[in-house]
């Protein structure tokens, strides 16, 4: 009897180890630490207590799409600036489409840049205003300010917001439990990264070591390297070629960030910043966030309206555009789902699930869910930049 109860103390501790390593798994990446729980269902009071005792609080489960195939996300911060040109030639000799943090001051002194990275097809995403970490972390409401400055000046300059940001110096002893949760209120995803190219350690980092530094890196299923071209990183784009061959020659995929792919957050750590946060502060943020909301929706809407007025239409007929690239469409109604057939390759697009994904004879090329998939007036349509991503990767055939 005794050995029995032993027996069923032990299954049941296993059990129990099991179902906490089965949940760390599900928010874990790279170098995140991530303890969340969803606050769906939780009030105010207790999340602020837990928020209070250092605690992430998660508003809803990450739900986008895992790769079928190695994937490297190429990302660079802190521009533009004239190297980012040079970054964007090699880019798009290589077919390969990146994602690029901007600085709101810096994306005004190169509106060129700004509309080139949006053009080409890369995504762009938000590293706040200015930079200054005494101002973005002395309390959330400056660091929440510059990402809505930013955000004006990206729509400003694109015609499109982003809800991609990146922290400057990372979230790992700069952003506590409360910047966690509010960022994730305010509707954005939040990217640290798994690979340090190194060339912002110090000034002028040579292309060798930058590229040892990146090959150095432990391969992981998606790679997400930090990159930087503001000025003075003309050996980042020196260090790119090799760096590209190198993920190429391992059966890398090269694709942009997108609000799809799992974010990578590093774990909270002891901070640098002496903080404080009352009950009173954190509704005032509370609502403060739920109201920019509302006034982004409605401003979302007219600033629509005014750049269809400008480009006629910035949604593009799925089957129009398949046939002026040689393709010919069919649509399935039992399923929701018009297949482009075009070359060696079919393009799925499911009006149902908003899943875009190319198939050819070896395997999946590509796969993504494009929320603005719409039809309208019986024809299935999807926003031009959106369009230009996919078709950008048909040249990789």
């Amino acid at each position: 009897m005794r050995r029995k109860s032993i027996l069923i103390f032990i299954v049941m501790c296993c059990l129990f180890m099991f179902s906490v390593s089965a949940s760390a798994d599900i928010f874990t990446e790279g170098d995140s630490s991530l303890d969340l729980h969803c606050a769906c269902e939780i009030n105010d009071e207790t999340i602020f207590d837990r928020l209070s005792n250092g605690e992430r609080v998660d508003l809803e489960q990450w739900a986008g799409i895992i790769p079928e195939q190695p994937t490297v996300y190429l990302t660079f911060d802190d521009g533009p600036s004239p190297w980012t040109e040079k970054i964007l030639d090699l880019l798009q000799q290589e077919e390969i489409l990146a994602t690029f943090f901007v600085l709101g001051q810096q994306a005004e002194k190169y509106p060129e840049t700004m509309k080139r990275i949006h053009e080409e097809g890369h995504q762009i995403g938000n590293h706040t205003y200015d930079h200054q970490y005494e101002a973005l972390y002395s309390n959330f409401t400056l660091y929440y300010d510059q990402i809505k400055q930013t955000e004006s000046v990206i729509l400003s300059l694109t015609g499109e917001s982003t809800t991609l940001v990146r922290s400057p110096g990372g979230t790992h002893t700069n952003f506590d439990a409360f910047y966690f949760y509010f960022i994730q209120k305010a509707g954005y995803q939040l990217f640290d990264w798994n690979v340090d190219s190194g060339d912002s350690k110090r000034i002028g980092v040579p292309s060798s070591e930058i590229i040892a530094n990146v090959k150095n890196s432990p391969l992981k299923h998606e790679m997400n390297v930090l990159f930087h071209d503001s000025g003075g990183h003309e050996e980042t784009v020196k260090a790119l070629p090799d760096i590209i061959a190198y993920f190429r020659a391992l059966g890398y995929d090269f694709q942009p960030l997108t609000p799809s792919v799992k974010p990578i957050q590093f774990s909270i750590g002891k901070q640098k910043w002496h903080r404080t946060m009352t009950k009173e502060q954190f509704a005032t943020i509370s609502e403060k966030i739920e109201q920019d909301r509302i006034k982004d929706k409605e401003s979302t809407i007219d600033h629509s309206i005014e750049a269809v007025s400008r480009t006629m239409d910035t949604f593009q007929p799925i089957r129009l555009v398949s046939e002026e690239r040689g393709g010919y469409v069919t649509w399935d109604a039992s399923t929701g789902t018009a297949t482009t057939y075009i070359d060696q390759a079919k393009i799925e697009w499911n009006i149902e699930t908003k899943l875009v994904q190319i198939e050819t004879e070896q395997g999946t090329l590509f796969r993504e869910v494009m929320p603005d998939l719409t039809i309208e007036n019986g024809r299935m349509k999807l926003p031009s930049q959106q369009i230009q991503l996919v078709w950008q990767q048909l040249k990789r055939i």
